[in-house]
């Protein structure tokens, strides 16, 4: 009786042991488990900020909003996020946001809708060069290209430099007008820098 007594309050505290577990198991996980689901969801998660790339540090008037790119990782697993908010590596943060998945090979319809919803972001937070379009155009890119850099691990040390022939001579063409057809194409280049067949995350941060 004592035996079979105690077995069951093993088994109830190991069932317990493995709810709590479960339970606490990251969000950035979860994102992670189900990348469709997710993709274009608004989250919430939190976590330590890591590797912070900073864009257009300028104390000019009328200068880009400041952009900050890191990695905020929690004890199970980490996510990149793009932000306007003033970050420090080292320091704890809540992050609430819109996921994006990257993948190399994406469907155009994917791509576009990574461009479109960086593009909206970046408009949306005054963080592209209002005053020239073609400087506008570069700064996107180059967004784009240092995203995957921090996604590859930094395999594109000079990401806009790194990408093909013909997209590096749209980006340097003058239009007098956005062309997402070249974002798309030059987006669809840089993401074949991703291993195959793996997914790729960032939260577009509120």
């Amino acid at each position: 009786m004592y035996k079979s007594s105690s077995k069951i309050l093993f088994i109830i505290f190991s069932l317990l042991v493995l709810f709590i577990l479960f339970g606490c198991m990251s969000q950035i996980a979860e994102i992670k488990k189900n990348p469709y689901y997710y993709n274009g969801k608004e989250v919430h998660i939190n976590g330590t900020v890591e590797k912070v790339k900073i864009f257009n540090e300028s104390s000019e008037y009328n200068s880009p909003t400041p952009l900050f790119l890191y990695i905020i990782k929690d004890n199970f697993d980490e996510i990149a996020v793009l932000s306007t908010e003033n970050v420090y590596k080292g320091s704890y943060k809540s992050v609430h946001g819109k996921v994006l998945i990257f993948k190399s090979n994406l469907y155009e319809n994917d791509i576009a809708f990574i461009v479109n919803e960086i593009g909206k972001y970046l408009l949306d937070k005054n963080a592209l060069p209002s005053s020239k379009q073609k400087e506008a155009q570069k700064a996107f890119v180059s967004i784009i290209a240092a995203i995957i850099n921090l996604l590859t691990n930094g395999k594109l040390s000079e990401p806009v430099n790194s990408i093909s022939e013909g997209a590096q001579t749209l980006i340097d063409s003058n239009l007098d007008a956005i062309d997402k057809q070249y974002i798309n194409e030059i987006t669809n280049t840089l993401l074949n820098f991703l291993p195959k067949d793996e997914y790729y995350y960032l939260i577009l941060e509120d």
